[in-house]
């Protein structure tokens, strides 16, 4: 899983607050068959392979989806 703190208002920034974060499910199959690169993703080529992530509250149904699949 990779997240990202996507708050861009700096009036608005608060970590605790889990609407502001936004999560990327992915198994380690799917970066070990990339081509480019194994190691990293930008957030541009993430947002194209995987999708543009899921709030918190849709964690769990993507987590449970991540495992169906595999």
């Amino acid at each position: 899983m990779l997240c990202l703190f996507a708050e861009k208002d700096r009036g608005k920034l608060n970590p605790l607050k889990t609407e502001q974060w936004r999560f990327w499910v992915l198994s380690t199959k799917f970066l070990n068959e990339r081509k480019r690169s194994q190691h990293s993703i930008g957030l541009a080529a993430l947002n194209k392979e995987v999708g543009p992530g899921v709030g918190f509250e849709e964690l769990k149904a993507e987590v449970d989806r991540c495992i169906n699949k595999s």
